[in-house]
């Protein structure tokens, strides 16, 4: 296992007007916040001694989508890597860091790591963050049906305030973001900020809830253990992640070569 501990740091100066960081910077970036393990139990148990500690902590997910959105977005550069524990989802960062001379580790999806997380911890109060009804409704009452007390729910398109409200007025121990990215890393790093409560865990979480709510279909697992589910979602929703999965892996692999011949 390799795990870190992540100093947070904010800038006086607006991320949103910086200039992007290298893509070298970038790399080093990620190689230094990565936390790699061997499985999804030994992931597990970070987890589980990260919530029975004070403070709080930020689960995060990179994937080759989100590499590219870093190469564009210094804000959700900056706070991608403030996750106390981010970990690699998918084949992009697996060949990233196998062509970087890095071990990948286990591939940690979020819709398999985040529901088991949850299950573990059903003494925890919960709050579910994002996307909207009926699939917010829906997906809390999945989770309550296993046995998590769900303290908050509101839907993913509101104001900043509204999400750090709720979390000082229902005090969650553990907060759920399902707003897809950039928008959730954001979130997450003002409730670590700028709550006076503050949960044990917040948890970035993309699609979780419509996934929960049976909005949405999943991979066979043999395709999610290989890192491959995009192909699924892809063949699902070609006109919505064309440009994603598509041009946007040709630009990561590019990125990628571009990193690895400035390295020699």
């Amino acid at each position: 296992m390799t795990d870190r501990v992540h100093a947070r740091t904010t800038s006086a100066q607006d991320p949103d007007t910086q200039a992007p960081a290298s893509l070298e910077g970038l790399a080093d970036g990620v190689l230094e916040s990565l936390s790699t393990f061997a499985d999804e139990a030994e992931c597990l148990a970070a987890i589980d001694q990260r919530i029975a500690k004070e403070g709080c902590d930020t689960l995060a997910f990179i994937n080759a989508h989100a590499f590219n959105m870093m190469c564009e977005r210094p804000s959700f550069a900056k706070d991608l890597l403030a996750a106390s524990l981010l970990v690699r989802d998918g084949k992009g960062m697996e060949i990233f860091l196998d062509r970087l001379g890095h071990e990948p580790g286990a591939n940690l999806n979020g819709t398999d790591l985040i529901p088991a997380v949850l299950a573990r911890h059903t003494d925890k109060k919960v709050a579910v963050f994002g996307t909207r009804d009926p699939w917010l409704s829906k997906g809390c009452a999945e989770l309550e049906a296993r046995g998590n007390t769900i303290v908050s729910k509101v839907d993913g398109f509101q104001d900043e305030s509204a999400y750090l409200g709720a979390v000082d007025e229902t005090k969650p121990e553990i907060v759920v973001l399902a707003m897809g990215m950039p928008r959730q890393e954001a979130v997450a790093s003002a409730i670590a900020e700028r709550c006076s409560w503050q949960p044990r865990l917040v948890i970035c979480g993309g699609a979780i809830i419509d996934f929960l709510s049976n909005r949405h279909s999943r991979a066979p697992k043999w395709l999610r253990a290989s890192g491959f589910e995009w192909v699924y979602r892809l063949a699902l929703e070609p006109r919505r992640l064309f440009r994603r999965y598509v041009i946007g892996n040709v630009q990561f692999l590019n990125r990628l070569k571009t990193i690895e011949r400035n390295r020699k």
